[in-house]
């Protein structure tokens, strides 16, 4: 390519040495079949992410994935599970559905690569759910631990953890009081892997037939917020006749939620 750097180096995967100007290519890097060129028409580079928003999200949560070489994209995954769909906007922009994620990280492949970026949480329903934890950072041995407001302490298997000695923690039956707790992975070399929090969210979609909070088909998990859940109602009208808590919530300005009188909704 035009302008070569001095010395020696690799460019787009091509070792060149040169002096400046035009430079010497060694194509396989085996030293056979040099050969001198005097321009560069470029060269596709795998993908990389730079920052992805935002990093909380429930199973239709559009996900703004920022980076750079995304053309080409063939498969996004949230926590190893695959985007329900995503749209490569350009270059540098994805947006991606997310689908029934897991804990973990943002990953974008295209056929040069895969790339990943850790500090995904993936928020849960209330109920006792299940769900798993997946460490992004390999070893030789693994310690799932768990901070729930003390300091961490270690995990071991039982009715609501399976896999605590391995990459992968299966949370069973995780009650919506556990709002908050941490997680993180003590893998091999004294090295910790990303920490995860525990949150509970309930979105309103209003598919019951009527505007009734205290209808459980109106609410993404199937089940009517509890105290310990964060409420999302981006659209419709919300209509709530019962005494009832929940821990926040998020009304747009798109809906609108109408408390009758009488009654009283409590955020914790």
């Amino acid at each position: 390519f035009a302008g070569s750097p001095n010395g020696n180096g690799t460019y787009c995967g091509m070792n060149y040495s040169g002096r400046g100007g035009d430079a010497v290519v060694d194509e396989d890097k085996s030293g056979i079949g040099a050969f001198a060129w005097t321009a560069a028409t470029g060269c596709a580079l795998p993908p990389s992410i730079n920052s992805f928003t935002p990093t909380d999200a429930i199973t239709g949560s559009i996900i703004t994935i920022r980076g750079l070489n995304f053309t080409g994209t063939t498969v996004v995954n949230f926590g190893g599970i695959a985007a329900s769909s995503f749209i490569v906007v350009s270059d540098s922009v994805i947006t991606a559905v997310v689908g029934n994620g897991t804990f973990g990280a943002v990953s974008v492949t295209t056929a040069l690569g895969t790339v990943t970026k850790t500090g995904f949480n993936y928020m849960l329903c209330p109920g006792g759910i299940s769900s798993s934890l997946v460490s992004d950072v390999s070893g030789s041995s693994y310690q799932w631990q768990i901070n729930t407001g003390s300091g961490f302490t270690n995990v071991a298997n039982g009715i609501n953890y399976t896999g605590s000695l391995s990459s992968i923690l299966l949370l069973n039956n995780i009650p919506s009081s556990w709002y908050g707790y941490q997680y993180r992975c003590f893998v091999s070399s004294n090295t910790y892997s990303n920490t995860f929090t525990l949150k509970f969210t309930d979105t309103w979609i209003g598919t019951g037939g009527t505007s009734a909070w205290e209808d459980a088909a109106n609410w993404s998990c199937g089940s009517v917020p509890d105290a310990n859940t964060d409420v999302i109602i981006n659209s419709g009208t919300v209509i709530l006749n019962s005494n009832t808590s929940c821990r926040s919530i998020s009304v747009s300005n798109a809906a609108s939620l109408t408390i009758n009188t009488g009654f009283n909704l409590n955020l914790n």
